[in-house]
This record gives structure tokens, C-alpha cells and sequence, in this order.
């Protein structure tokens, strides 16, 4: 782990790649959709 990190400090277009794919599968999570799953799960709880 401690190697992974060294070369996240010392290899900028790896840092910078993995900002970016960070970036991407953040929008995934969206209040709305949160929202939706939380009903979601409530709802399935509700009905056992």
C-alpha cells in the first residue's frame, strides 16, 4: 500500500488519471438517487 501511495505522489498522469476516474464514478451518487434507495429499502423492510 505504502508503494501505491509513493507512486500516486511521484507519477502526475497517474494521479492524474486517478483523480479523473474518481471524478467519473462519483457521478453515480446523486441525492436523488439516494433518496430513491433509501424509499427503496424502507419500502422492502416495510412489506416482511
Amino acid at each position: 500500500m505504502a508503494h501505491k501511495i509513493y507512486q500516486l505522489l511521484m507519477d502526475e498522469r497517474l494521479r492524474q488519471a486517478v483523480i479523473e476516474h474518481g471524478l467519473e464514478y462519483s457521478q453515480q451518487f446523486t441525492w436523488e438517487r439516494t433518496v430513491q434507495e433509501t424509499v427503496r429499502v424502507y419500502e422492502e423492510a416495510l412489506s416482511t
